[in-house]
C-alpha cells in the first residue's frame, strides 16, 4: 500500500466541501491546459508544423507574457495563503507544482512567493510518490 488515501480530500465530509472540490478541479484544468501549453511553447520553441519563424517568435513571446502574468497572479495569491485553496495542500497544488517543475527555461526568482509555495508542496509527504510516476 502506498499510504495514499485516494478519497481525501475529494469527498464532502472528509475535509472538503463541494465548492473546494470544484475550485481544485478548476486549478487542475488550468494547470494541464493553459499553463502547460504556454510552458511547452517556451521550453520547446515550437508550436505546430508549418509555422513560420515570425509566427513562432510572436507566439513564444505571447506565451512568455502569459506565463509572467500567471506567475504574478500566483505570487499575489500566496501573499494571503500557503496553498492554492488555503492552508492545506491539495491535489491541484501537486499538479501545478509538477508543471512548474518543467519550467526549465524560466527563472522564478521574480516570484519569491511562488518559489516558497513550490518548496512547501515539495515538502508534502507524498511528493516523492507524485514525482515517481
Amino acid at each position: 500500500s502506498s499510504g495514499i488515501n485516494a478519497e481525501w480530500p475529494l469527498r464532502p465530509g472528509m475535509g472538503a466541501d463541494t465548492s473546494q472540490i470544484s475550485q481544485g478541479f478548476s486549478w487542475l484544468h488550468w494547470a494541464v491546459s493553459v499553463l502547460h501549453r504556454d510552458l511547452f511553447y517556451l521550453n520547446n520553441g515550437q508550436l505546430k508544423r508549418g509555422a513560420t519563424k515570425d509566427t513562432t517568435n510572436e507566439l513564444v513571446k505571447s506565451s512568455l507574457d502569459s506565463v509572467s502574468l500567471y506567475f504574478d497572479m500566483l505570487d499575489k495569491i500566496f501573499t494571503s495563503r500557503d496553498y492554492l485553496l488555503g492552508s492545506v495542500a491539495w491535489f491541484c497544488d501537486s499538479a501545478v507544482a509538477l508543471i512548474l517543475e518543467d519550467a526549465s527555461s524560466l527563472s522564478l526568482s521574480s516570484w519569491p512567493k511562488v518559489l516558497d509555495w513550490l518548496e512547501r508542496v515539495k515538502e508534502q509527504p507524498n511528493w516523492s510518490v507524485v514525482t515517481a510516476l
